[in-house]
């Protein structure tokens, strides 16, 4: 690491973008903050939804910074939601650029991306990640 590596400090905010196949939802609330300390982002969103027509499986765009390379990480939590049985835990999967992909553990051995069809209206879901960038 450099020397100055924590002298790189940041924090703001950005605007979590859901994507699905198709379709759109409406919002009562959206946001996100970050902090930057060197390499290491870490960001938290929030969201309530009030209705919509997503479909298909979600993933959550427009991170405040470009991650160079694949990662896995982070959780979610969510309540008014139709969840997966049996499901135990959650993680995040980070391909290269600013998109996240959550998904659900479902049993402890499979996993299921999180699903438009898992929203309902009024539906609250956030989460916290922290990354790398390069």
């Amino acid at each position: 690491a450099a020397a100055n590596a924590l002298d790189d400090y940041e924090e703001g905010t950005w605007t979590p973008n859901f994507v699905a196949s198709s379709g759109s939802d409406s919002w009562d609330s959206i946001d996100g903050k970050y902090t930057k300390i060197g390499r290491q982002v870490t960001v938290h969103w929030s969201a309530r939804v009030a209705g919509g027509s997503l479909s298909g499986a979600v993933s959550i765009q427009g991170l405040p910074f470009t991650n160079s390379y694949r990662q896995y990480g982070g959780n979610f939590g969510m309540y008014d939601f139709d969840t997966p049985a049996n499901t135990v835990g959650k993680f995040i999967y980070f391909p290269a650029g600013t998109t996240m992909y959550p998904y659900w553990e479902i049993d402890g051995t499979t996993s299921s991306a999180l699903n438009a069809a898992d929203f309902e209206d009024n539906s609250h879901c956030e989460g916290s990640f922290t990354y790398l960038v390069s």
